[in-house]
């Protein structure tokens, strides 16, 4: 269920980031990305409008999307949740909004990425 942000999600949303992050760079040192979670937390999340998919059957949050101005800046899935879903139902909330934000991953790929064809974003 998508739903907008509360403040108790911090946690979460920066473990979702975290996670996420460490197993999708791979070739980065996970320290680095440590080091960026207290800016994740005072600056980034504060300048983004975020909303998260909750668990209907848990109440977990399991991914979350933050967009800045016109741009869709981040979509993360926790990892123990990728490939069952998650970003497929995240998917047509931002769609809907096409008008009003803008996918600059999609122009860098010519929307070739294999998320935007499984979603029928291209």
């Amino acid at each position: 269920m998508i739903r907008a942000f509360k403040e108790e999600d911090t946690e979460t949303v920066i473990r979702i980031w975290l996670a996420a992050s460490v197993r999708s760079h791979s070739f980065i040192d996970k320290a680095y990305w440590e080091e960026k979670a207290e800016a994740m937390r005072t600056l980034y999340l504060p300048l983004s409008e975020i909303v998260v998919d909750e668990d209907r059957a848990t109440g977990e949050v399991v991914a979350f999307m933050a967009f800045v101005e016109e741009y869709l800046a981040a979509l993360f899935v926790a990892p123990e949740h990728q490939k069952r879903g998650v970003g497929p139902v995240c998917w047509p909330w931002p769609k809907r909004c096409a008008a009003r934000w803008i996918f600059p991953f999609m122009r860098k790929t010519n929307g070739q990425s294999p998320f935007t064809k499984k979603t029928g974003s291209v």
